[in-house]
């Protein structure tokens, strides 16, 4: 299983390579930087930083368009789990969901602004539980102290979300 899934993924990574480098090619020559859509963000962003380069932007594209769908359905889980141990928490939701939509009703992407209260399990869930554990990497553009730390110009800075997520002094 894991073979065949691995041979999947470098499947998918191929297919992204190919659009990476036909989209080089349309651009070579072009003076003007397009950012039609998010390939082109990432090419114009891999031009001043060596970090993203084509490597690392196939890989962002795999997991945009492969693991989002895993993240969503993480969230939901992490969000199921947490009600099923706190029960007058999702009983109140529920009571929510009652008076606001009704028995038995679909709920609508238009019918979430009405439920704030399930708008608060949603947040608090990617809170305690974050998809991914650190936000994509960064580059500190000067000298910078932060907590007694120097962090230097060009340095790639990692921000750790699920610790911020659970650290007392700020929640």
């Amino acid at each position: 299983v894991k073979r065949k899934q691995a041979k999947n993924v470098r499947k998918v990574l191929d297919i992204f390579e190919d659009l990476i480098n036909q989209r080089l090619k349309t651009r070579e020559g072009s003076c003007v930087d397009t950012n039609k859509d998010m390939l082109d963000a990432m090419l114009n962003i891999s031009k001043d930083n060596e970090f993203m380069d084509k490597n690392m932007i196939q890989h962002l594209a795999h997991d945009l368009f492969v693991a989002g769908t895993d993240t969503t359905a993480s969230t939901l889980e992490w969000a199921m789990t947490e009600l099923v141990c706190n029960p007058e928490i999702m009983q109140k939701a529920k009571r929510e969901l009652e008076q606001m939509i009704g028995c038995g009703v679909l709920l609508e992407e238009s019918d979430i602004s009405k439920l704030p209260y399930l708008q608060a399990i949603i947040k608090e869930t990617l809170r305690l539980h974050p998809p991914v554990p650190f936000l994509l990497p960064r580059k500190a553009e000067r000298n910078v102290d932060i907590g007694g730390y120097t962090i230097p110009k060009d340095a790639h800075v990692l921000i750790n979300v699920w610790n911020i997520g659970r650290d007392p002094t700020i929640w």
